[in-house]
């Protein structure tokens, strides 16, 4: 949807595989942001942008982190 404002919220999804899900962001024309980086104890995270310039997090969780 379009962008609205200056202001957005960041929702954030989990995913099964982060590498992939990253993968399929880059070739449907979305980008990445802020690359994937750990987030000790928990997961993985990436911060990626639509083609309307709206930012969302892909998530991996570890087995057993604490959500």
């Amino acid at each position: 949807m379009p962008r609205m404002g200056p202001n957005s919220v960041w929702n954030t999804v989990s995913v099964e595989d982060i590498d992939d899900a990253v993968n399929k962001i880059e070739k449907t024309e979305g980008r990445v942001v802020v690359p994937k980086r750990e987030i000790p104890k928990q997961g993985w995270i990436a911060y990626c942008m639509d083609t309307e310039g709206n930012v969302f997090g892909v998530m991996k969780s570890m087995p057993g982190a604490m959500m």
